[in-house]
């Protein structure tokens, strides 16, 4: 006998692991007290003592079948501790079978285990995503982060996991997280954290106008470049921050 230990998932019973059930010593002593007794190697034993002319390797011999004997009635009819609520008294045959498709599992997928109305145990494989996080973007452009929380649930067909999105995809997420985050602020929060940004691209404008002169740009088209270029940097911050 052996048993199987299964954890309660989501309703599920799932299998994580074998083990050998404990035999209560005491009461199986007494459910099997007597019963060698009755077997043909024990009376095989007691011929060879009785003999007239007594063969020690002869009763040697039937003495080890006697202990072989006891060892297989007490596996037939061993009583065992009650298993805990996790775990479940099976055959060696049913053992050794759930063991091998237990070990057979493909990556992402548990053993389920459940007995039919005659009390048969049964088992199917269920895929197993828990905790895998990936992202989907809705009808709107809109980036969605999702976790699979439960057992069976599959990824969506139009899902893409964080180590499959693509650089462009993961600016798309930063910048929509970003406006997220801009769009929770107050007024106030809005309007101070804009006019932060709008001193930095000046000064930025002109560190630019310095080194396009630098590079032999003059002066009136190095202003011109670096003011155009602050001035669009400046309405896209506007958007951003709804500031009219």
């Amino acid at each position: 006998m052996k048993t199987i230990i299964a954890k309660e998932i989501d309703g599920l019973r799932i299998v994580v692991g074998f083990d050998r059930p404990v035999i209560d010593a005491i009461a199986t002593k007494k459910a099997v007290e007597g019963l060698i007794n009755e077997t043909s190697e024990y009376q095989a034993y007691i011929a060879a003592k009785s003999a007239a002319e007594q063969d020690v390797a002869i009763i040697g011999e039937a003495w080890q079948a006697v202990l072989n004997k006891q060892r297989e009635i007490v596996q037939e009819n061993a009583i065992y501790f009650t298993p805990k609520t996790d775990e479940t008294i099976i055959s060696s045959e049913e053992a050794e079978t759930l063991k091998a498709q237990f070990e057979a599992l493909p990556e992402k997928t548990v053993l389920v285990i459940d007995e039919d109305e005659n009390g048969t145990l049964q088992s199917n494989e269920l895929v197993d995503h828990r905790g895998e996080v990936y992202w989907t973007r809705d009808v709107n452009g809109i980036w969605r982060k999702e976790t699979v929380m439960t057992l069976g649930e599959t990824l969506p067909i139009d899902s893409t996991l964080p180590e499959e999105l693509t650089p462009e995809q993961w600016q798309e997420i930063v910048e929509q997280i970003e406006q997220a985050r801009i769009d929770a602020l107050s007024t106030d929060e809005r309007n101070q954290e804009f006019e932060e940004h709008r001193k930095t691209t000046r000064r930025e404008a002109i560190f630019m106008k310095e080194e396009l002169i630098m590079d032999g740009v003059g002066e009136t088209e190095a202003l011109s470049q670096a003011w155009a270029w602050s001035d669009n940097k400046l309405a896209e911050l506007r958007t951003r921050y709804n500031i009219v």
